[in-house]
């Protein structure tokens, strides 16, 4: 029908090979496809050629994992840049070592689930990279920043410029009035030592310029830091009353400690200043004119960075590992 040999047609309805035929010709071949309804079968493409088409993303804490705004858009956009290259996502769910979830998710992997797998370094504990290690399959880790990079390839998440540039545009006055606000766990410690490691890099004495504020955290569910921000700060407004400036943990406690701030009559922005992890405003349907300053991970570059590097390797080419940086964010608060 369109006048041409098998494998251009086979060209044109391939996202990774299209480019090597015409625009027209191109169109002109989806065209007639979309006509008759025709799209190749991606089981007889993957048992013609040996690969699944798919990539696999394994997590532990997958409720924690999805609820957290920046994790979720590197999964969403993970899943669109693979759709581009004609593969899909897959979501692997497991848990401790020798459960029969964990057993579920090595009976995936023992049977080629996909061609490669993305996941953190923290999932790199139970036997996951063992079984990977065994099957030689391609893994790929989103790390970040100041965790020891666990294997050869994927993403690292760099903080330390975006640090670097807030830590310049603080006021000298104001060092020794910085507190660090956030919950108590490794996750926090690193993140600190890192915004410390900035500061000192700048030839500031950190130790001095910075203290810690330390929140209870009842909940799991990021959502739920906002609440438990706003009701501490208000109980403790006379500990926050002594600093000029809150770094916070993430934008949740940050827009907590805004409301509960600007209650007690201090104006973010001006008598305050405050400042936030994550950019969450930006994230859809939350607010139409994000006020809060902030420090964005930059999870598009994330997910489009750690797709081009699993294209890459799967086309038998030599990859190593990306760094992605953050930026910092400036608005109304800071």
């Amino acid at each position: 029908m369109a006048g041409v040999t098998p494998s251009t047609v086979s060209r044109a309805l391939n996202p990774a090979a299209s480019h090597l035929l015409s625009k027209k010709t191109s169109e002109r071949i989806l065209a007639l496809c979309d006509h008759v309804g025709y799209r190749p079968s991606l089981l007889a493409r993957g048992t013609a050629t040996g690969f699944t088409y798919k990539v696999a993303m394994i997590l532990h804490d997958m409720e924690k994992d999805l609820n957290a705004h920046d994790w979720n858009r590197i999964t969403c956009a993970t899943s669109a840049f693979l759709q581009e290259s004609g593969y899909s996502l897959v979501l692997l769910r497991t848990s401790e070592k020798g459960t029969s979830m964990d057993m579920q998710v090595s009976h995936f992997l023992m049977s080629g689930i996909a061609d490669a797998y993305i996941t953190s370094p923290s999932m790199l504990k139970n036997n996951t990279l063992e079984m990977l290690n065994s099957l030689k399959s391609p893994l790929f880790v989103i790390c970040e920043h100041g965790v020891p990079f666990p294997v050869s390839d994927g993403v690292l998440r760099s903080d330390a410029d975006a640090f670097k540039q807030v830590w310049s545009r603080i006021p000298k006055e104001m060092h020794g009035k910085i507190c660090f606000l956030s919950t108590i766990n490794d996750n926090t410690q690193r993140l600190l030592t890192n915004i410390k490691r900035a500061a000192w890099d700048l030839g500031i004495d950190a130790n001095n310029a910075i203290s810690t504020l330390s929140l209870a955290r009842t909940s799991k569910v990021p959502a739920m830091e906002y609440a438990e921000a706003y009701h501490q700060t208000k109980k403790m407004i006379k500990s926050f009353n002594q600093f000029d400036f809150v770094w916070c943990i993430s934008d949740f406690f940050a827009l907590g400690v805004k409301d509960a701030l600007t209650e007690c009559g201090r104006c973010p922005g001006k008598d305050v200043f405050i400042l936030g992890y994550g950019d969450l405003e930006t994230f859809p349907g939350v607010s139409e004119k994000p006020v809060l300053s902030t420090i964005s991970a930059n999870t598009h570059e994330i997910a489009r960075n750690m797709c081009s590097v699993i294209m890459k390797k799967l086309d038998g080419e030599h990859t190593d590992i990306v760094t992605v940086k953050s930026s910092f964010i400036s608005r109304s608060t800071f």
